[in-house]
């Protein structure tokens, strides 16, 4: 930031390593360190950065043999920085590589993407009613594996953060609704059963 602000330059900052190496509570606390000491007078644009951060985690993070909270894809993250204070002003986040098998098929003692889990645990009784969810145990694309709990990681919890991520970013009732309607409908069909009919052409 020192450096940005002295030579009026982009910069760049490149968090790698292994899983668990602690790369996703590495950005959650440089993007806390810039918005902390590059608030803007208004704080929404701050707390709107720092709230995608549940929001990612939930379509995007999964428990893995070597991390509870893996991130399965990859992430660019541009926070914008203006006026006469440089303070930051917007951030945007561009997604790569985001591991789309594991909503279908899963190692043992892994879980699948943490909002499956979030809303079987965490959904109003009206959404559970109106989308047809149950426990994780009753959906084949969760219950496959051995493992639906995460130590330390309380699901239900989890999902109200991921809620208010969805309200700060401004996502509408609307959009929320059916972002619930798409995540139980891949659930669901996970449960379907096929059967042999073809027909005997002997």
């Amino acid at each position: 930031y020192r450096a940005l602000r002295k030579t009026r330059k982009n910069q760049s900052l490149i968090i790698c390593g292994e899983s668990g190496a602690g790369k996703t509570e590495t950005t959650k606390l440089i993007l806390k360190y810039l918005a902390a000491i590059a608030c803007s007078d208004d704080l929404k644009v701050s707390a709107k950065i720092m709230r995608s951060n549940p929001l990612m985690e939930a379509f995007g993070n999964a428990k893995t043999l070597r991390n509870n909270n893996s991130s399965r894809f990859g992430k660019f993250i541009s926070v914008n920085f203006g006026g006469r204070n440089d303070t930051v002003t917007g951030a945007s986040v561009t997604n790569y590589l985001l591991e789309k098998s594991r909503c279908v098929s899963l190692p043992v003692r892994e879980r699948n993407f943490h909002i499956f889990y979030q809303l079987c645990a965490g959904a109003t009784r009206a959404q559970k009613a109106e989308f047809g969810l149950s426990s994780a145990r009753d959906f084949h694309y969760l219950s496959q594996s051995s493992c639906l709990e995460v130590d330390g990681m309380d699901d239900a919890v989890e999902f109200q953060n991921t809620c208010e991520a969805l309200q700060t970013l401004n996502f509408s009732e609307s959009e929320q609704n059916n972002l619930v309607s798409v995540i139980a409908g891949i659930l669901h069909l996970g449960n379907i059963e096929f059967e042999n009919d073809a027909m005997d052409c002997a």
